[in-house]
């Protein structure tokens, strides 16, 4: 694993712990105000692109795979305007199934009639 800052910042509130009040709001993240509101799981069914793929390939064809997924972050607009959303919705397609996709905005963030901020990530 790479010696990153944050990891520096750890290990030194590890062994300082007088410095912890200060290292915490540095360490915190835009991932601590995700909340993962709903996931969308895509299944290839019969028909389209995997069914395609796999019988050219010369697969069984499963069709309860599930080939994509849609996860609905809410958190503020700045956290999910940052990578760690896409690597959280990544965490949450990886928990379905669907294993290294790249993730990408479906909508730019938007207030729900409950008064939540939200944006929708397609991995595939």
């Amino acid at each position: 694993m790479a010696d990153t800052l944050r990891t520096r910042l750890i290990r030194l509130a590890h062994t300082r712990p007088d410095l912890r009040p200060h290292l915490l709001p540095l360490v915190a993240s835009a991932a601590d105000d995700l909340e993962v509101v709903r996931v969308d799981p895509t299944r290839a069914g019969f028909g389209g692109r995997a069914m395609i793929r796999n019988l050219s390939r010369g697969m069984p064809h499963d069709p309860r795979e599930v080939v994509s997924v849609e996860v609905t972050l809410s958190g503020t607009a700045e956290a999910l305007l940052s990578r760690e959303a896409m690597y959280r919705a990544q965490a949450e397609a990886r928990r379905h199934g669907v294993h290294g996709g790249m993730a990408r905005r479906k909508n730019n963030p938007y207030r729900d009639p409950q008064g939540r901020m939200l944006a929708t990530f397609i991995v595939d």
